[in-house]
């Protein structure tokens, strides 16, 4: 049975679905091109996803697949502007924040401009746990962040890396608006249908 949080989710909660999404994302290329020193990357990745969660708690909202967190989406409003503290963030090494606020800019300017100036969500995380992949928890997950956009007239935006996800988000109604290349690595922005 999935969960929406916003503001009321616990520091425990935060860390497991801290933790699922720094273990979903483990071997993709984002966060070996930010963090090259695997020493550094699994810290970086739980402190950016640290910081997502919290400004999601804001501005839009964390799902989990079930009390487990085999799986956890993190979705927010493109109006929003969250405040997160940014205390997770100082414990990026300087030349690894640097490259992530590159990089998150360079996604944020192509999203932005592909929106158009409309309202939308951006999904910036959806990750399940090696072991569960395959058993549509992400599917479900994904429906849920898009009956919210849906309830709310918008589209929903998202990038990934991964050539190989392509055909699994144009199967669930995205389409690739924008390509970007970030220090050599093919990044894909895809949006749901518009909403009329």
């Amino acid at each position: 049975m999935q969960t929406t949080f916003g503001r009321e989710m616990n520091s425990l909660q935060l860390y497991r679905a801290v933790g699922t999404l720094t273990r979903a994302f483990r071997d993709d290329p984002l966060p070996r091109l930010i963090a090259p020193d695997p020493a550094h990357r699994t810290p970086m990745m739980r402190a950016v996803f640290a910081y997502n969660i919290r400004c999601a708690r804001e501005a839009g909202g964390v799902i989990v697949s079930s009390p487990r967190f085999e799986g956890v989406a993190v979705w927010m409003r493109s109006e929003s502007s969250p405040s997160a503290p940014e205390r997770e963030l100082r414990r990026i090494p300087a030349g690894a924040l640097a490259r992530l606020i590159e990089m998150s800019r360079a996604l944020d300017e192509a999203r932005l401009d592909a929106a158009d100036g409309k309202e939308h969500i951006y999904l910036s995380a959806l990750g399940v746990l090696p072991g569960f992949r395959g058993r549509g928890i992400a599917t479900a997950l994904l429906n849920t962040v898009k009956s919210e956009a849906a309830r709310e007239n918008r589209a929903v935006y998202l990038e990934t890396v991964a050539p190989s996800n392509l055909a699994y988000y144009e199967k669930r109604g995205f389409a690739v608006v924008s390509e970007i290349s970030l220090e050599g690595t093919r990044c894909f922005l895809m949006r749901t249908q518009s909403p009329a």
